[in-house]
């Protein structure tokens, strides 16, 4: 009997809980909305310095989470404008001249990628509003290489117009994995195989800076500094592009080792 009581005592306020439930339900639906990746509005430009086509089937299943894909890889033959059936290519850019457009690239120098990078937001600023790609939406660029994992929705409350680098952490300069961001003036600050007699990586960042700050721009030069870091992987918004195009053409013109020259355009612009 004990028992009995009990479970009514329980039931009672449950079941007029529930006559209240439509009304809970309704306010719920209202309340719902969709969750959109933060890398809705991105193209990802991934890099391969080898040719390997058997991987782009595993990279394409970044493609729910970006705007569009777009591979890096040397010897790799993109699609024209016409497909083999003679169907129109839809990411083909009018007057372009392959091996590149807005989808693939064939880029041979991975020392000097950051030019096709430059390239490649070129060729999103230059597309038609009305082109198929729907370029014009595009309002940024990360750059990774293959092996780099991405976790889309874990940057969900990043500021998209903001430029990310990489600040990793080298534990055994200058073997232990890249080399840290950093900025200098001195090359003995810091231990790393780049600085070699030999190589002179950073006499071709103060070379490529002097030119900059002689144009008399808007930019922040120290003729004498440059910087250096990992360039694995890095984002670039909209906003930046044209300035990442016309700082790329000048370091790639004293062609500028790209873990040098990369760190030291986004400190220009920053």
């Amino acid at each position: 009997g004990a028992g009995t009581f009990f479970t009514f005592c329980v039931i009672a306020p449950l079941a007029k809980a529930d006559s209240k439930l439509p009304e809970f339900e309704s306010h719920s639906e209202k309340s719902s909305s969709t969750l959109h990746s933060p890398f809705e509005n991105t193209l990802a430009m991934i890099r391969w310095n080898s040719y390997h086509p058997d991987r782009i089937p595993l990279l394409e299943k970044y493609s729910p989470f970006f705007h569009s894909l777009h591979f890096s890889m040397p010897d790799h033959t993109p699609p024209s404008e016409f497909d083999a059936d003679g169907v129109h290519n839809k990411d083909h850019v009018p007057g372009e001249v392959v091996p590149q457009n807005l989808t693939y690239d064939t880029w041979p120098a991975a020392e000097l990628v950051y030019l096709q990078v430059a390239k490649t937001m070129r060729l999103i600023l230059e597309t038609p509003d009305s082109h198929p790609s729907d370029a014009s939406e595009i309002d940024g660029l990360l750059y990774f290489h293959f092996d780099a994992w991405i976790d889309p929705m874990a940057y969900v409350d990043a500021n998209m117009e903001n430029m990310w680098f990489p600040d990793t952490v080298d534990k055994n300069p200058p073997r232990g994995g890249g080399p840290q961001y950093e900025c200098m003036t001195d090359r003995s600050v810091y231990d790393w195989w780049g600085f070699d007699e030999e190589m002179d990586f950073q006499g071709a960042a103060m070379a490529a800076a002097s030119v900059i700050d002689n144009f008399q721009m808007d930019f922040v030069v120290n003729p004498s500094e440059w910087c250096v870091g990992w360039t694995d992987i890095y984002y670039i918004p909209r906003r930046f592009f044209k300035d990442y195009i016309f700082l790329a053409e000048i370091f790639g013109g004293f062609e500028t080792f790209h873990e040098v020259a990369v760190p030291t355009i986004v400190h220009i612009i920053d």
